[in-house]
């Protein structure tokens, strides 16, 4: 089971916490956002821990895909970030 997690939990990352808890494949395992109110919203919703900082989002050691839905001209910076931090990433153009 690959476990994800999303950054930019907007219309898209709720589309795509959707699709990942219907696949038997994959665990939806953290979330980040810099908006609190959307964050405390699906951190309930979907019962896994929600982050503001991406730093401390990308140190989970429980993820192995980060999927990416921000706005796209953060796109490069986060997919870097990602990298670095050793997870493998999905970058979803908006």
């Amino acid at each position: 089971m690959l476990k994800m997690g999303i950054l930019g939990m907007g219309k898209m990352g709720e589309l795509h916490a959707k699709w990942i808890n219907a696949n038997e494949n994959l665990k939806l395992v953290a979330i980040c956002d810099k908006d609190i109110l959307r964050l405390e919203l699906y951190k309930k919703k979907y019962a896994v821990p929600a982050f503001t900082d991406v730093n401390e989002f990308l140190s989970q050691d429980d993820i192995d895909f980060v999927v990416i839905v921000t706005t796209n001209e953060v796109h490069e910076k986060l997919t870097v970030m990602t990298l670095k931090a050793g997870k493998n990433v999905i970058v979803k153009n908006q």
